[in-house]
């Protein structure tokens, strides 16, 4: 029992900074052809799940624990940084069996008919009807940085009402006090900004602003604003 559960640690330790994709032809659907997941291991018990944008984004869905002696990823309803999306509506969980052999990565949603709401009702089946699935193993890492932690920024809605963002940590972003989820990986940024997957503003930053702009899965860029620096 303790070499299984040491096997069990090592191959936990391995994962850390590792991340998995696993794309789906969509039908049916106008201007979605495929959706794109990632699996993002930030250490050897947590995982961030993304979903990749029309422009190349990723934008986060999911704050979830690995169980490596298990081969489980759960993502939690009951975490705070979940709540808001409505993935978890009705207090759903959501766990993913995972496992690796001989490098090869597969993957099984428990929910045996996941469906992901683009935008405006529209709906797809994802992650293969409950049947295992293969993850591809990424050549780039999906980690989170934490360069914009304890900044803040504002920009003007509409030309009449100031919203300012203060990024809170490295996961959570406060929108005139609102928290939200967010990533930021190299120069970039996306917040989980409502709760459905359209809901969702990204760009690339610098220290004196930068735009973000409203996208999801099946949404091209829209609806930008330009954020300003706010001097500490």
């Amino acid at each position: 029992m303790i070499l299984l559960f040491a096997g069990a640690f090592a191959n936990a330790q391995t994962l850390t900074g590792t991340t998995w994709s696993y794309t789906e032809r969509v039908y049916g659907v106008d201007d979605v052809s495929e959706i794109t997941a990632y699996f993002a291991f930030t250490s050897p018990t947590k995982v961030i799940w993304y979903f990749s944008t029309p422009s190349n984004f990723v934008f986060p869905v999911g704050f979830g624990t690995y169980d490596a002696k298990n081969g489980t990823i759960t993502f939690s309803h009951t975490n705070p940084l979940n709540k808001k999306i409505v993935l978890y509506d009705d207090d759903n969980t959501i766990v993913f069996d995972f496992h690796i052999v001989n490098s090869q990565a597969t993957m099984t949603c428990r929910i045996k008919k996941f469906t992901a709401y683009l935008f405006n009702g529209v709906t797809a089946d994802i992650f293969n009807d409950g049947q295992p699935f293969k993850l591809n193993k990424e050549k780039y890492s999906l980690l989170p940085n934490s360069k914009l932690v304890e900044t803040s920024w504002y920009y003007i809605y509409k030309e009449t009402r100031k919203i300012t963002v203060y990024f809170k940590s490295e996961n959570e972003v406060l929108i005139n006090g609102e928290m939200c989820p967010y990533v930021c990986l190299g120069n970039s940024v996306s917040i989980k900004a409502g709760d459905n997957l359209d809901e969702n503003i990204t760009g690339f930053y610098n220290s004196e602003g930068f735009d973000l702009c409203r996208e999801g899965i099946a949404r091209k860029k829209r609806d930008c604003v330009k954020l300003t620096r706010i001097e500490q």
